[in-house]
């Protein structure tokens, strides 16, 4: 594979951008990054903020607990201090289902409309791509 053709995965984020991965408001971003001591962006000389993927997996976690589970600030706050380890590891099983669950309906999408001929051949491509998301799942470090 050529290096041109490599995936290239940004290092920081800016704040609209974090906004729109989690479907939230810049304002909800700022108002969290001051509640919540976990999100610290870096900022340039303008005050631009800039997240990383530590930043960015904080976000998924505190939403998860605002919007997905209904906390409180506070309560949420208890919740991170408490048990921290634990909610990146229970957001980690979470997106891992997630992809898996994405990619059996690809496949199902992929099966149901491919012609009698060429359902082998997907099953057969789909079999490389189904063991690459098992691997993942089981050890998500490597897809990052």
């Amino acid at each position: 594979m050529l290096d041109e053709e490599k995936k290239t995965e940004k290092v920081y984020y800016s704040i609209g951008e974090v906004a729109a991965m989690f479907d939230l408001n810049v304002s909800n971003v700022r108002y969290w990054e001051n509640e919540f001591d976990i999100l610290m962006p870096k900022k340039n000389a303008k005050g631009d903020r800039f997240f990383t993927k530590k930043d960015i997996g904080n976000i998924r976690i505190i939403k998860e607990l605002i919007k997905e589970r209904g906390y409180t600030i506070e309560g949420a706050k208890i919740k991170l201090r408490e048990n921290r380890d634990e909610l990146q590891e229970r957001m980690k099983i979470i997106n891992s289902l997630e992809n898996v669950k994405s990619f059996l309906n690809q496949m199902k999408f992929q099966l149901d409309n491919a012609g009698s001929d060429n359902k082998k051949i997907a099953v057969a491509d789909e079999s490389t791509n189904l063991q690459q998301t098992v691997i993942t799942f089981l050890n998500p470090e490597q897809s990052e």
